[in-house]
């Protein structure tokens, strides 16, 4: 391990001391991300699917791209949900909205803590 570090190795791996309320956001939002992966790549393999259904059958339309493009919408919705795309219901918009709800009720939030896991 390089001299000076505060690491400790695990398994070959060099793990720092994080906060744990961001460690367990980080788990979360990585979680997040495997979850809409998953997703986009159901939704790439449905759209080969009705790619090739639709190349052997024997109509002389195109219609595989109406369900790629139905579909695709929730997949966009299911991004956005997951990983807060644009700012959109993300770690940000959460904090934002715990202020506004606490400024409401009067009650000033300490800027030092971070919201547990019943907050978020």
């Amino acid at each position: 391990m390089p001299k000076g570090s505060s690491g400790s190795t695990v398994t070959g791996m060099v793990r720092t001391a994080y906060d744990p309320d961001a460690l367990e956001e980080a788990r979360r939002h990585v979680r997040r991300k495997r979850i809409f992966y998953i997703v986009l790549g159901v939704w790439i393999a449905l759209c080969v699917m009705w790619f090739v259904i639709d190349l052997s059958d024997d109509s002389s339309s195109w219609w595989f791209y109406w369900p790629m493009a139905g579909s695709g919408v929730g997949v966009a919705i299911a991004g956005i949900v997951l990983l807060g795309v644009g700012g959109l219901f993300g770690a940000d918009w959460e904090r934002r909205e715990i202020d506004k709800y606490l400024n409401r009720q009067g009650k000033e939030r300490d800027p030092r803590h971070h919201p547990t896991k019943g907050e978020r």
